[in-house]
């Protein structure tokens, strides 16, 4: 009777093992998360692992495809012969005709700079003559403003009035 008295009661031993039950299956759904979430983050650098490895792939096939063609070419040009010549006719060919197009361009722009040479010189002399004008149209119409407000033409010297827009004398505009 006194182990009883000591002992917790079995409910109570059992409500204990229940709750530690749920905590380790909480505990073990949380550990599936995160086994899931770690399992993916592999799976994804997995795939990126493996396209990693088919560019590396893909570059060293392209690296042994271009060495192989450097070999080749290292071959042809250890034997010396009508295809060097070829090319180096083909290369001679295409710099003349470079040159020769750059001289023509050359010429062309030779001759369109002289002419809008041409063209400056001419727009700089119409400028002038109608600088000259312009500076003589306003000594006129300051003469004729002078001449208006003093009330004499400035044609023929008569006296004019101040609303007058002829000289009544020679016909001179007066405005």
């Amino acid at each position: 009777m006194t182990e009883s008295l000591t002992q917790p009661p079995l409910r109570d031993i059992l409500e204990k093992v229940k709750k530690e039950l749920l905590e380790a299956r909480e505990e073990l759904e949380r550990a599936k998360e995160y086994v899931g979430s770690q399992r993916h983050a592999l799976e994804k650098e997995g795939a990126e692992l493996e396209k990693v490895r088919a560019d590396l792939s893909s570059t060293l096939q392209m690296v042994r495809q271009k060495i192989a063609e450097f070999v080749a070419s290292m071959r042809e040009l250890e034997q010396p012969g009508e295809k060097l010549h070829s090319w180096a006719k083909e290369l001679t060919d295409l710099a003349d005709n470079a040159l020769g197009e750059i001289e023509s361009e050359r010429k062309e722009l030779l001759d369109t700079a002289m002419k809008l040479k041409l063209n400056l010189d001419n727009v700089t002399e119409q400028r002038h003559s109608l600088e000259e004008q312009l500076s003589s149209l306003r000594t006129e119409r300051e003469s004729r403003a002078a001449s208006q407000l003093a009330g004499v033409c400035p044609a023929c010297g008569r006296n004019v009035r101040p609303d007058d827009t002829f000289c009544d004398e020679c016909g001179t505009s007066l405005v």
